[in-house]
């Protein structure tokens, strides 16, 4: 809770009772947060609506949160920037890799924070994490980064299986670096990695049926456009038993076997810091790019069940979450 102001006086003091931090004064406009995702399943509001709310800024209250979504089609991020730029913002919060591509190259001067991104050096957002220049700041994920850890643990939870199908969204600029993390580690782990492009959900079933004659023992979700892939595929792997890593712990709940990355509701507190600090007056550039600090395993027994599997008892015991 905030600190009450005490107001010193001539006459005494006077202990005032101050409207909520963030409350909105009488005359006051409601500041405008804007969201670019590129789509509903990359972005749940809910997370980042509470947090904000925790930090004094309440959605019809003071704030106003307008969610723009390319539903899918990436191909349409770039003309949704474009509207989004002609509009009065007072913070656009940018959604996974090609939403944030799309608003910084979109003119405008509205602040940014980025969010699920993987590595916004090497994607060129930034040039310097502590110190980042422009209109431009966020919180990172390095998935790519994850990928190999996330092959290896499903490999110790599935220690027969040998091929593997990894499905993947062509669109996303990360998932290219996640593909080559792979297929230098499978070896290693005497596995066998054939990837299938996925650009919408009704290429999955194409995909699944190839995998599926390949004799795929596991599928494997690169991150990057993952909820696209993740939710009908889970439900098909789960109907023939054979286990998923997915990304995201919501992913899990899904019906996926096992996720390994950054905690998403610390994800988003972070991202709701920092659009707290430039609603206050900071810039970008007083704030630096934040990475992952919490990484979850979270591991499905209900899956396990679902499909005939038993987790090694080493692998439950550094599990950060278990769902029954």
């Amino acid at each position: 809770m905030r600190r009450r102001e005490v107001i010193a006086g001539l006459a005494g003091v006077v202990i005032a009772r101050p409207l909520a931090a963030g409350a909105q004064q009488p005359g006051e406009r409601r500041r405008r947060i804007g969201v670019l995702t590129p789509a509903a399943a990359q972005f749940h509001s809910e997370p980042l609506r509470r947090a904000l709310e925790q930090r004094g800024h309440k959605e019809g209250v003071n704030i106003v949160l307008a969610i723009t979504s390319a539903d899918g089609q990436l191909e349409r991020l770039p003309s949704l920037a474009e509207q989004m730029s002609h509009e009065e913002f007072d913070v656009i919060v940018a959604v996974n890799t090609p939403a944030t591509r799309a608003i910084l190259a979109a003119p405008g001067s509205a602040p940014v924070v980025m969010a699920m991104v993987s590595d916004p050096i090497v994607l060129g957002f930034v040039a310097n994490l502590s110190r980042p220049t422009g209109r431009v700041t966020g919180v990172a994920n390095v998935t790519h980064d994850l990928a190999q850890k996330r092959l290896a643990l499903l490999k110790e939870a599935v220690p027969t299986m040998r091929r593997v199908a990894a499905l993947f969204h062509p669109g996303d600029p990360i998932t290219e670096p996640q593909r080559r993390q792979i297929a230098e580690v499978a070896p290693s782990l005497g596995l066998e990695v054939s990837f299938s492009p996925v650009r919408e959900a009704k290429d999955i079933e194409g995909a699944f049926r190839e995998a599926l004659a390949n004799r795929t023992d596991a599928f494997f979700v690169v991150a990057g456009q993952s909820g696209v892939i993740a939710a009908p595929l889970v439900e098909l792997a789960l109907r023939h038993r054979l286990p998923t890593a997915v990304p995201l712990r919501e992913h899990v709940r899904w019906g996926g076997l096992m996720s390994y990355g950054a905690d998403e509701i610390d994800h988003w507190e972070r991202v709701a810091d920092q659009v707290d600090r430039l609603l206050r007056g900071a810039s970008p550039a007083q704030i630096p790019v934040e990475q992952p600090t919490k990484l979850n395993l979270v591991l499905s027994l209900r899956t396990a069940r679902e499909i005939g599997l038993e987790f090694p008892p080493t692998l439950l015991a550094r599990a950060d979450e278990v769902i029954e």
